[in-house]
């Protein structure tokens, strides 16, 4: 005989059971508690590891962007060198101190080559821009239009760094036309 206490009564009534009905019931319950482990437990597990790989996969790609920013670095850090050079290359050919006065022989050559007439080359303003020196000259010459044409495309064509600007044209008298205009000259420092 079994010792059944009195004021147990879930007690009294498992004892009342049939064996093999007890080891249902505990096996049923073993497979709830499995159960709900597995859901979670492993479900959350399970969701983790996948949050980590997506992360990881996005690190990977990160890190793949990364180094094709540090290559795209040193190429640029490269070309960046390359092109200092060049420039301290052109720099140096417009910075000899006969610059202005090479540019303002090569307006009077190329004005008497066009058989233009000067009337007016002066240098109005000089200008130091930290890098560079501007020199504005005001050219007056007068020709055929043709001629002008062509003094134009020569000043446009030649070795030294200028700009043309306020140009006016006007006709005087029996095809002869006048140019009056100002050039900025740069010479590097």
């Amino acid at each position: 005989m079994y010792f059944m206490p009195r004021h147990h009564s879930i007690y009294a009534r498992v004892v009342h059971i049939k064996p093999l009905c007890r080891y249902a019931i505990t096996l049923s319950a073993l497979i709830a508690v499995g159960a709900v482990w597995f859901f979670v437990k492993y479900e959350v597990i399970d969701t983790s590891i996948f949050q980590s790989m997506a992360e990881i996969k996005t690190l990977r790609e990160q890190v793949s962007l990364m180094q094709q920013t540090t290559k795209n670095i040193v190429q640029l850090e490269a070309s960046t060198a390359q092109l200092q050079s060049q420039f301290k290359l052109l720099a140096s050919k417009y910075q000899s101190p006969d610059y202005m006065q090479g540019a303002l022989m090569n307006l009077i050559n190329q004005a008497g080559a066009c058989k233009l007439a000067m009337q007016q080359c002066t240098i109005d303003d000089q200008k130091d821009e930290g890098w560079y020196t501007k020199n504005t000259v005001s050219i007056d010459v007068s020709g055929t239009f043709d001629q002008l044409l062509k003094f134009t495309q020569s000043l446009a064509t030649c070795s030294y760094l200028m700009a043309m600007h306020n140009a006016t044209i006007a006709h005087t008298n029996n095809g002869i036309f006048n140019l009056k205009c100002g050039l900025d000259i740069v010479a590097v420092k």
